[in-house]
């Protein structure tokens, strides 16, 4: 059997806002994904966002790595031939943007991972480092979605366990992390914060997803739809979570 290698610790916290990414950043994320609309799920972020966010990153003396998220739309990871003109062209820019990777996913109607769409994708991507997002999650059979994922050749899978909660699925985490080995990175999400995430680690995965985000008051005034209610990324949420997976044991 081959011998597991030893991975370091990496924190990604995803982002909506320029304030977010510099909170991040200043909280010790090792990667941002930079998204719009995180109260749906995550967008493909808008071009001036991802811009500031290399800019920052290449300031900051971590260099931190920047992922684009390419998700036309929020209602669903089945795409049409229309939705893979849009997310080619986003990819297409993102390479210019300087970002060092892209996070998409795609599944047919029957729940199995769009083998044909992603493999577009991916030739349109490289070189860029590409992760598989939480559709995976709602993939109808995960294991076999794993193996869909391994052959297509994607760097990471983002994933909760295909439960509500990382630690809701933390057994299903387990499995899928023995199951790829070190053929594929799993980076845990689903509520992942600085209290359960040394319990997190115990499934073996080295990775870890979070939005960190608490409620920006100023952004209430005059709402009364918590839904509508911006989020922004708490830096001492994300300070913990860093000094928790860095400091293991």
């Amino acid at each position: 059997m081959k011998a597991r290698q030893v991975r370091s610790m990496k924190l990604e916290i995803c982002i909506e806002s320029l304030s977010s990414a510099q909170a991040a950043l200043a909280g010790g994320a090792d990667r941002l994904e930079v998204c719009g609309s995180l109260a749906v799920g995550g967008i493909t972020p808008s071009v001036e966002l991802v811009e500031q966010c290399v800019e920052l990153s290449s300031s900051d003396s971590t260099r931190s790595n920047i992922m684009m998220m390419i998700r036309p739309h929020w209602q669903h990871f089945v795409y049409s031939p229309e939705d893979l003109k849009v997310m080619l062209n986003d990819i297409c820019v993102s390479k210019q943007l300087g970002v060092q990777g892209v996070v998409f996913g795609a599944l047919t109607y029957d729940g199995s991972v769009d083998k044909e769409l992603c493999r577009r994708l991916i030739d349109s991507a490289r070189p860029l480092e590409i992760t598989f997002h939480r559709a995976f999650d709602l993939a109808r059979d995960a294991f076999q979605a794993l193996d869909d994922i391994l052959d297509l050749g994607f760097d990471r899978v983002l994933t909760s366990g295909q439960a509500e909660t990382a630690l809701q699925g933390s057994q299903t985490l387990q499995k899928i992390v023995d199951h790829v080995a070190e053929s594929l990175t799993v980076i845990v999400a689903g509520n992942v914060r600085a209290e359960n995430i040394r319990q997190l680690q115990l499934t073996g995965a080295t990775e870890f997803h979070s939005s960190a985000r608490k409620l920006n008051s100023s952004d209430q005034l005059g709402s009364t739809d918590l839904n509508c209610q911006a989020y922004e990324v708490d830096e001492a949420e994300v300070r913990a979570m860093a000094h928790a997976i860095h400091h293991a044991g």
